[in-house]
């Protein structure tokens, strides 16, 4: 960009403006980061100079402003862009100075190669590719939230393989780990973070292969796709046994890939069920087994773990599921199929809510509008444990504790329990579980809340068991976490473990689910 100054000549008889053009000029032109994983991050000096069009130069490289349009490849400080070590792609640099401006293009090119001691990684070139069927692990059409914790490819080889190689590959990345033993590679964490950031909102492609390093002629090969998402999942809060004998309430770290137990029920017992969370994250409410059968309640301060309140220390006004209002309020469900409203502190009841059929499990939506819940057709122990034979909605005030008209959202005869919003407030997610007595989720699946009647199941393997968003929902795709006793690894089928999905809620469609790193196989 040209910018022009006004100079002003006075002389005896007039004043004359003579005018000067200025514009930037930035060397280098163009930038090319040759970013190779195993050495420093490179760093390429900048020089921007106002120019005149009277020959006048200006050094304003330490006065200038620079912004990336596209991917952030890195940043600009002290006259050097340097690469943050990780990100590749093409962006557009603009540099501003005062009126003055103008862009540059940049490219940053991520490669990395690791051998592993042991591998025959030099024998993989000369070897025929042998397309083969390896059930690799995650699998094909697989996709991956941007923030997991670590990332490994497995596959089952010929048992006289003992190199392999993993090669993944997109515009501006090329990855390859050659390693030996049994056919499992982890990415080590750079190799991973340069992937989410690189392939982030696009796809990766996963070429795998092995070959008997005493018989180099030939080499298995396969082929994968995998999508890094554009958004992250949340860390989980679910129910586990985390060095325990009974379930506690647990928090799986995204980032890290790890699972730390927070809470455990009164007296050390069972917690993890009905789990919701205040608008403002200072308390959770889940359930607990109740002294007097079937289910009951319990309010935690989410910084110290503290209880605040239980279901069978008030045995006059006793709750079991509950959920929060956006206003603060816990909206909690009593034994007998009501619903009250609850000083979010003490679960103290405030005031009932004139119901005119038995409910339980309650959800809120995000802007406090409707009241979802199970309906519970007939009472006793069905009540006793927030287990619903339906899924009704009602337009909500809290301020007045006033209800609509009932709209039912579902009934298929699999039991409804444990039903949450997502954070758009279209869709409500929930459990199937058919005996009452025992409330544990045989799958889950969400619904439409406008009454579309629009139903996708979430869980797809008869070893799954309940379903949660983990994330908001973005561009009409949120991630679902679950729970599932799918065998996974070494580890036989009957194990609870966490596994993750993404849902297209304008499509309905699922990916394929991954198993979550960090747990124990």
């Amino acid at each position: 960009m040209r910018s022009a100054l006004l100079i002003m000549i006075t002389c005896t008889s007039c004043t004359l403006p003579i005018e000067t053009v200025h514009q930037l000029r930035v060397e280098p032109a163009a930038i090319a980061m040759d970013v190779d994983l195993a050495a420093p991050a490179p760093a390429v000096a900048l020089h921007v100079v106002s120019v005149g069009d009277d020959g006048s130069e200006t050094d304003v490289t330490a006065s200038a402003t620079y912004a990336f349009t596209g991917p952030q490849l890195g940043s600009v400080a002290n006259g050097q862009l340097a690469s943050d070590g990780a990100t590749g792609g093409a962006a557009a640099l603009a540099i501003t100075f005062h009126e003055l401006a103008t862009t540059i293009d940049v490219t940053a090119n991520v490669h990395g190669r690791r051998i592993i001691d042991g591998a025959a990684a030099a024998a993989f070139a000369g070897a025929t590719a042998m397309p083969t069927a390896l059930a690799l692990v995650p699998g094909d059409g697989v996709v991956l939230p941007p923030n997991l914790g670590e990332l490994a490819v497995a596959w089952t080889p010929d048992p006289a393989a003992d190199t392999h190689q993993v090669h993944i590959t997109a515009p501006y990345l090329d990855i390859e780990v050659d390693a030996p033993g049994a056919g499992t590679i982890a990415l080590a964490p750079a190799e991973w973070l340069a992937i989410a950031k690189t392939a982030r909102g696009s796809a990766v492609n996963v070429d795998v292969a092995s070959l008997q390093s005493a018989a180099p002629a030939t080499k298995q090969v396969a082929t994968a796709t995998y999508r890094i998402a554009e958004t992250g999942a949340n860390d989980i809060l679910f129910g586990a046994i985390v060095g325990t004998d009974v379930p506690v309430l647990a928090r799986y770290a995204m980032k890290t890939a790890t699972t730390r137990a927070l809470f455990a029920g009164p007296e050390g017992g069972c917690v993890g069920c009905h789990v919701s969370v205040s608008a403002d994250g200072t308390r959770i409410a889940a359930g607990v087994p109740s002294h007097a059968g079937g289910g009951a309640g319990v309010l935690f301060d989410a910084t110290t773990g503290t209880i605040l309140a239980t279901s069978d220390a008030t045995p006059d006004t006793p709750w079991n599921a509950a959920a929060f209002d956006p206003s603060g309020a816990l909206i909690a469900s009593t034994r007998t199929g009501g619903l009250a409203i609850r000083d979010p502190m003490t679960a103290a009841v405030i005031r009932p809510i004139a119901m005119d059929e038995l409910a339980t499990s309650p959800t809120i939506s995000p802007d406090g509008s409707a009241l979802a819940y199970s309906v519970v057709d007939a009472g006793g122990q069905a009540s006793a444990n927030p287990v619903g034979d339906a899924l009704h909605v009602r337009s909500w005030n809290v301020t007045t504790a006033a209800i609509g008209a009932p709209l039912e959202l579902v009934r298929d005869g699999r039991g409804v329990s444990m039903p949450v919003y997502s954070s758009d407030g279209r869709w409500i997610a929930y459990a199937h579980s058919a005996d009452p007595t025992t409330e544990v989720p045989t799958g889950a699946a969400a619904v439409r809340s406008d009454g579309s009647g629009q139903i996708v199941e979430l869980t797809t393997d008869p070893l799954d068991k309940n379903a949660r968003w983990a994330s908001p929902v973005v561009n009409g795709q949120v991630w679902i976490a679950f729970v599932s006793q799918r065998p996974v690894g070494a580890l036989a089928a009957g194990t609870q473990q966490l596994w993750l999905e993404q849902l297209d809620t304008t499509t309905g469609a699922l990916s394929p689910a991954i198993h979550l790193p960090g747990q124990a196989t």
